[in-house]
């Protein structure tokens, strides 16, 4: 298991790869959709914050605060995403999850 900021570098580098835009509302998105992905097939969390229903939608707060300095601005690229903590398993399914939401 993860924690959600480590999950959060990983999907910004996939958008900045794809050279694609991501906002924070976005990046949260992508975290609720990941985690929920990651729950329906392997049964088990990927990370081990929890997520919180906010006006917006779901929330990752420690992601929030982190990239809150953004606004509702484009979030600039991240200066590294730890890829190799993860599983080759876990790779496929972030990604899958960015490339379909």
């Amino acid at each position: 298991m993860y924690h959600a900021l480590e999950v959060a570098k990983l999907l910004l580098r996939f958008a900045y790869d794809d050279d694609d835009d991501i906002t924070n509302l976005k990046l949260q998105k992508l975290l609720y959709y990941a985690q929920g992905r990651f729950l329906a097939a392997y049964d088990e969390p990927l990370y081990v914050e929890n997520i919180v229903r906010w006006t917006h939608g779901p929330v990752v707060p420690v992601v929030y605060h982190e990239y809150s300095r953004f606004g509702s601005n484009i979030i600039s690229r991240p200066r590294q995403s730890n890829e190799s903590r993860f599983s080759a398993r876990d790779l496929r399914s972030i990604s899958a999850t960015y490339h379909v939401y």
